[in-house]
């Protein structure tokens, strides 16, 4: 994996670039999404939100358990 603001290589597991010190933005694995899932629908539940925004495509495939994409979902809203 490399920086993607100046390309230098990273270590594995690391969180700073060690060229340029910006951070490292990765998703989160499978299993990461299937351990924090059980909170995240506790917390849903208690609040009873009317609107739940997604920041992303990952938090998005998360709740709705498929492969929509924010551009897409926008897409069709536009349309509709």
């Amino acid at each position: 994996m490399t920086c993607k603001n100046c390309g230098a290589p990273l270590e594995e597991g690391s969180r700073f670039c060690k060229r340029c010190g910006a951070a490292v933005v990765r998703q989160p694995s499978r299993e990461e999404i299937r351990l924090f899932m059980p909170f995240l629908e506790k917390e849903i539940e208690f609040v009873s939100p009317r609107w739940i925004v997604t920041l992303g495509n990952v938090p998005l495939q998360a709740l709705l358990g498929a492969k929509e994409t924010v551009g897409a979902i926008e897409a069709a809203a536009r349309k509709a």
